[in-house]
This record gives structure tokens, C-alpha cells and sequence, in this order.
């Protein structure tokens, strides 16, 4: 039924399943099925290498990375940087609806082109530092069984949440990580700004000590 391959790409297959369910797009004897589906099952069956932490970002990166080992090597452009031959490139390869894998590909693909930093992309695919969650116009419409195992409803609200699963296409992803350099540049110059007043109040605070000593 799921792709067991890689634990976040069968737990990306039951996201879609229940997105599916919430819009009437679905199979719904599988949909129902999935009130049984144990995670530990699942498990068991996964061949794709386990993070032993409880990151689940970590866990797709790494499953992430193993699935790329497996693609043909690309032939790239020549150019970096957003230039007519990375994005014709992009358009040709990435077309159409993506895979949870091939969005997150895309995405590295640019970062290799050096159209997106690594942060970036990163945060663009929602397992960044600074967890920029951005809420683009079409919310994520999700319905899931009363009784799914909760380690599998914890998958569904990590998806939730994520910026990639808002970007289906490529001019999606385009646009989630134009939004995401914004954010990041607004927070870097906040930071930027906070620390700016910080030295500055510790400057007055120390002029301030050398006066008091002094006019005692």
C-alpha cells in the first residue's frame, strides 16, 4: 500500500492519503484502513537507515539523502545564480505535481545552482533553525482517522506544519523560498539591529561608570 523504502516517504504516502480524505479525493476503503496501520509495523518494514533521535525533520533529511544516492547523476548548467538557464533546467525536470523527495530535490538543486542558500532551503522545506513557518494563501485542508496510531499523527502534524507540503509544484517552491529569504532577511536585520542597541547601551552603561568614578 505505502512505499516502505524510507519511513518519512510512507508517512508522507498516509499524509497525502488523509489530505485526500479531507478534499473527497480518495480511496476511501484505504482510507479507512488506516485506523489499523500500527507505526511499529511500519518499522519493522522500513529498509531505509533510522535516526535515533526524535527528529523527524532529521529522519526526512536523511532518508532525503539516501533517496538522492539513488538518481542519476544531473547535468547542470554552466551558470549560478536565478539565470534563464537554471530555471529552464528547473521547468524541465521538476514539472508537474511532486513528490514529497523530488520537492526537497528541487530545492537542493537550486541550492547547488546558487539560486538558495542551504539555510534557505532548509527552512523552505520547514527543518530549519529558525523554523519559519509561513502560511501561504491555500491552507493545507487534512482530515485523519479518530484511532491513527499517534506516533503516525505525530508524522501528520509534523507535514502539517512543514512549508513543503504547501509547495506541490515548482513555482510553488519558487515562491514559498522568495518568501523565505524575505523572513530571513527581516529577522537577520532584527537581530542585526538588537545587537546594535545592546552595544550601545553597554557603551552608555560603561561611560556612565567612568563618569560616577571620576565626579567621586
Amino acid at each position: 500500500m505505502f512505499d516502505i523504502s524510507f519511513l518519512s516517504q510512507s508517512m508522507w504516502d498516509i499524509y497525502s492519503l488523509c489530505q485526500g480524505a479531507a478534499t473527497g479525493s480518495y480511496n476511501r476503503a484505504a482510507y479507512e484502513s488506516l485506523a489499523g496501520v500500527s507505526f511499529r509495523s511500519m518499522l519493522q518494514n522500513t529498509k531505509g537507515f533510522l535516526q535515533p533521535s526524535d527528529n523527524l525533520g532529521q529522519q526526512l533529511m536523511a532518508d532525503y539523502y539516501a533517496w538522492k544516492a539513488q538518481q542519476p547523476p544531473q547535468q547542470l548548467p554552466g551558470s549560478q545564480g536565478d539565470t534563464p538557464e537554471n530555471r529552464d533546467y528547473l521547468k524541465r525536470h521538476f514539472s508537474g505535481q511532486l513528490s514529497v523527495m523530488e520537492r526537497i530535490y528541487a530545492l537542493d538543486t537550486m541550492r547547488e545552482m546558487g539560486m538558495i542558500t542551504r539555510q534557505e532551503m532548509l527552512e523552505t522545506i520547514g527543518v530549519g533553525n529558525g523554523l519559519s513557518i509561513i502560511s501561504m494563501d491555500d491552507p493545507v485542508i487534512f482530515c485523519q482517522p479518530a484511532h491513527l496510531d499517534p506516533a503516525i499523527s505525530k508524522w501528520n502534524d509534523f507535514f502539517r506544519h512543514a512549508n513543503i507540503s504547501r509547495c506541490p509544484t515548482l513555482d510553488k517552491l519558487f515562491s514559498m523560498s522568495a518568501t523565505i529569504r524575505e523572513t530571513i532577511q527581516v529577522r537577520e536585520a532584527a537581530k542585526r539591529q538588537r545587537e546594535q542597541q545592546t552595544a550601545a547601551q553597554e557603551v552608555e552603561s560603561t561611560l556612565n561608570a567612568i563618569t560616577t568614578r571620576k565626579a567621586g
